[in-house]
């Protein structure tokens, strides 16, 4: 299977990528502007070469927190826990639906640690196993589109389980 440069481009960036882990967030409150320049550096490596699209707005993070996918912010300050949020909230974006990412986060910024260094392993690892994949020239673009589809049709199968099992009193789901 041919595989053109942008594709190998690509699998390297994906290799090497490593989202911040939960300490080098920063800690003191940031500012709008501030947050979007900070999730904006750390997924560049992720978007197409000479892309414009913008992974993330003062928009948009305006709506994440009106929709409660993201925590409201202190005053107008944010913090390591809603920057984790918006790194996995930007990341998963394009192959879950709000309402998925919604159940996935934790909805307290306390329980966000947890999630986040788990996102912090899983994700580079998906990564690197797409990327082995472009390298080697063994996947097409139908494939991934296939994988991508399948893996979303999961992610919401497993988010609507675990919905079903905290909505059963505790009695009933010991009885199964």
């Amino acid at each position: 299977m041919q595989i053109n440069t942008s594709a190998i481009a690509l699998a390297a960036r994906m290799a090497a990528y490593q989202p911040p882990e939960w300490d080098t967030l920063p800690d003191l409150g940031l500012y709008m502007d501030q947050v979007v320049t900070f999730i904006e550096r750390q997924l560049a490596p992720l978007l197409p070469d000479k892309s414009s699209e913008k992974s993330i707005t003062a928009a948009m993070v305006n709506n994440y927190v009106k929709q409660g996918i993201v925590p409201r912010p202190s005053g107008k300050k944010y913090d390591r826990g809603h920057l984790a949020a918006l790194m996995m909230l930007c990341a998963l974006k394009s192959v879950l639906p709000m309402d998925a990412i919604r159940r996935l986060l934790p909805s307290e910024v306390a329980d966000m640690r947890a999630c986040y260094e788990a996102f912090c392993v899983q994700y580079p690892a998906g990564l690197r196993r797409v990327g082995q994949a472009l390298d080697k020239g063994e996947v097409s673009a139908l494939d991934c589109a296939i994988q991508a589809s399948a893996q979303r049709m999961a992610a919401e199968a497993l988010l609507a389980r675990e919905v079903a099992e905290t909505s059963v009193p505790a009695k009933t789901r010991d009885k199964t």
